[in-house]
């Protein structure tokens, strides 16, 4: 049973009200590019992001990476630095689907959110080994620095790539189970390639329990300033329905 998307033009500008620069999570619970949101909401939405505040780092993500693309490049949203663009990918049917269009935006960060996860998913035709800065909550600001500079070259030469991995399983009474030798592979790809890792939570009753893989936490992150640190979420639209057996969406 679904319910209408609302807009909540009302929360258009908070960002601007925030001094700080924080990352933001626009609109977790919905998707900026459902075919419900207007064209001129979207570009409210974007002066805000390119010149109102920003000052933020915006992560969007969609299940709709070619409607993304299509709107982007149609309506003229331009694709600053501090904008990055995710496609969520339950298993490797959505991953073969989705993250091809994803690859075709040319945003500084692209970032998949492979939660919940639900089966296995094979990443190496998406990630090579490679080498993309990271920011980890171990490695030291020489490491960071290091693999910065093997970056500035490396770019030259490398198209596309995919810069962020989150993993995590359901939540709740009925959630299905997570294997983890599915979240290892996921992993071990980030890994080889030095794509940043993040691990959300495993498949607890609760959400955001169960984070440990293999003995230790997985928080890392692409770079933005170091003063971008307090993550917040922006609602901007109603929650959509999560579909427990999602289709490829127009």
């Amino acid at each position: 049973m679904g319910f209408d998307l609302q807009l909540r033009p009302n929360k258009l500008h908070d960002p601007a009200t925030w001094r700080e620069p924080r990352r933001i999570f626009v609109n977790s619970m919905s998707d900026l590019f459902h075919r419900a949101i207007p064209d001129d909401y979207l570009e409210q939405i974007w002066e805000v992001m390119t010149t109102e505040a920003p000052h933020h780092t915006y992560q969007i993500l969609t299940k709709r990476p070619h409607r993304a693309a299509r709107k982007i490049q149609g309506l003229g949203l331009p694709l600053t630095p501090n904008i990055w663009i995710g496609t969520s990918v339950e298993n490797q049917q959505f991953a073969d689907n989705r993250i091809p269009a994803l690859l075709d935006i040319p945003v500084r960060v692209r970032f998949l959110s492979c939660e919940p996860l639900l089966g296995p998913i094979d990443l190496s035709e998406y990630i090579s080994a490679q080498v993309n800065d990271c920011q980890t909550d171990t490695s030291s600001p020489e490491t960071r620095d290091a693999l910065r500079g093997l970056v500035a070259a490396a770019s030259k030469t490398m198209g596309p790539t995919i810069d962020w991995v989150i993993t995590g399983g359901e939540s709740g009474a009925k959630r299905r189970p997570l294997d983890l030798a599915w979240v290892r592979a996921i992993r071990d790809k980030c890994l080889q390639g030095y794509v940043p890792f993040f691990h959300k939570q495993g498949s607890a009753l609760g959400p955001g329990l169960d984070r440990e893989l293999d003995g230790r936490t997985w928080n890392q992150y692409p770079p933005d300033p170091p003063d971008r640190s307090r993550p917040v979420q922006l609602t901007l639209t109603s929650p959509i329905p999560n579909p427990r057996n999602p289709g490829v969406l127009s």
